[in-house]
């Protein structure tokens, strides 16, 4: 009896924090986090965890990454329920503000105000430019 569970204390340690998996979309990241350190899901994961709703939990601005993860004590209680009951960690990095450049002015319909003409441009003709189209 104490060989088995030497056994499977040895083989928790062993494989705890062997799974992991981050997702980053690209978008700058902000110090707002969203920690969930105990998703339930059932059967090895076939039951996935609920979906985490973080635009209703403080990611006004979108996502920037998502780290899942399986913790000592996810792996614990995964081993003593033989894989019936298998948490996940979940942290969700919120995206960060862009900030809205000032550059273009926008005029009565929304659409950015042209350019100014270059000063060679006489008035009255077009300046010629690189472009597609007949």
């Amino acid at each position: 009896m104490r060989r088995r569970m030497l056994a499977i204390c040895a083989a928790v340690v062993v494989t705890s924090g062997c799974y992991h998996i981050t997702v980053v979309t690209g978008a700058r990241e902000s110090s707002t986090r969203i920690t969930k350190p105990f998703q339930m899901s059932f059967v090895s994961g076939l039951v996935p965890p609920p979906e985490i709703q973080a635009d209703q939990e403080g990611c006004t601005d979108g996502v920037a990454k998502v780290e899942t993860w399986r913790s000592f004590v996810n792996v614990l209680v995964g081993a003593l329920s033989s894989s019936l009951v298998t948490p996940i960690s979940v942290t969700v990095t919120c995206a960060a503000s862009m900030p809205v450049p000032d550059a273009a002015t926008p005029s009565e319909n929304g659409e950015p105000s042209p350019p100014e003409p270059e000063s060679g441009a006489a008035e009255g003709h077009e300046a010629r430019g690189t472009g597609t189209g007949g």
